[in-house]
């Protein structure tokens, strides 16, 4: 199946006079380690391609992570700015999405608009708002830990001789997505397939060290996240929440305080906020598997995984009013979402 989509994809990027390749706002590891893998199928192919890049939108250990693998001259040559992508967008232009499918979440929305074929790379589950029109193709696998790891995957199924590489910076990036969203393989989405991505971006050179000192927290971090860990209420039995209402937060620090939260014991669910924009509130939302947060999520326009999931309050700036707005979700969907044990292994 993986051989199927990889070859499907290889041959869409050969028949396509150009191909931009875009990630979601707020760009982490694991969406930017997409990217750049799928940039290095479409330099296997010999077409023109592009990663939609604006700095501002970029999480600042994914930043720094692109500052010190790329010089200025390869980061120019790598990518484009949104609005610079719009002028590259022809009929015959493909354009690949990766590590999201809800259009409002794409670091250029834009593009979706102009793009008349479109790939979708996504390991998070099909809820509302997706995108549709045009896709050509969609390889999505919610039981994939990553977006990185589906990528890692199609380069060594696909039918390609000589094999397609995967330059070591790509590869460290792209090891670098897999420990973020896999938890440091403690998720459980975590898999043999999991693993084996590791094996084959390991055999491109990928150095496992440099990936996980990207990932480190600053002390002004690891400060916030203790704080905000031990602020923690309880709106109801087993469900946690917590809040930064002052200062903006990296939507990752929040994903980071919602994991600390999950290793206490009693807690069958959390949900983290704090302001990501001056006007988004984010929530990052964690469950032990006996509640489905994204079914409360998708609830508010989220979206994500039966026990990671994440939602953007839109032209919002306060947050005790995005918690409000959950409080009122649960109140009416709780007990639904504890009796929902689908399992989303089993939808693939």
């Amino acid at each position: 199946k993986m051989r199927s989509r990889a070859d499907s994809l290889i041959n869409n990027i050969r028949t396509s006079s150009n191909v931009i390749i875009m990630g979601h706002d707020k760009m982490d590891m694991d969406a930017l380690g997409s990217c750049l893998g799928v940039r290095a199928i479409c330099e296997w192919c010999g077409n023109e391609s592009k990663v939609v890049y604006n700095p501002k939108q970029v999480e600042a250990k994914t930043r720094e992570a692109f500052n010190n693998s790329f010089n200025k001259d390869t980061a120019a040559e790598l990518t484009v700015s949104p609005d610079e992508a719009l002028g590259l967008i022809k009929e015959s232009t493909l354009l690949i999405v990766c590590d999201i499918r809800v259009p409002l979440g794409t670091m250029a929305p834009k593009l979706l608009d102009r793009a008349s074929k479109i790939i979708l790379i996504d390991h998070h589950r099909k809820g509302n708002h997706c995108i549709e029109d045009n896709v050509i193709l969609d390889v999505s696998d919610p039981g994939a830990s990553s977006a990185s790891e589906l990528v890692a995957e199609m380069i060594r199924f696909a039918t390609a001789n000589p094999r397609i590489d995967i330059p070591q910076s790509y590869a460290t990036i792209m090891l670098s997505g897999i420990f973020l969203d896999s938890m440091y393989f403690k998720s459980k989405t975590t898999g043999m397939k999991t693993f084996e991505a590791c094996e084959i971006l390991k055999g491109h050179g990928a150095d496992n060290a440099l990936a996980a000192e990207f990932l480190k927290d600053e002390l002004q971090e690891y400060q916030l996240i203790n704080e905000m860990v031990s602020q923690i209420r309880f709106p109801f039995p087993g469900i946690a929440t917590a809040m930064n209402t002052t200062d903006l937060v990296e939507k990752e620090t929040l994903a980071k305080v919602a994991n600390r939260i999950m290793e206490l014991k009693g807690i069958n669910a959390c949900f983290v906020f704090g302001r990501t924009a001056s006007n988004i509130c984010g929530c990052s939302a964690r469950s032990d598997g006996t509640v489905n947060v994204q079914l409360i999520c998708e609830k508010l326009n989220g979206g994500g995984h039966f026990n990671a999931s994440a939602i953007a309050f839109r032209d919002m700036s306060d947050v005790t009013k995005a918690h409000a707005q959950l409080v009122g979700v649960l109140n009416n969907y709780l007990e639904q979402a504890r009796t929902d044990m689908h399992d989303e292994e089993g939808e693939n």
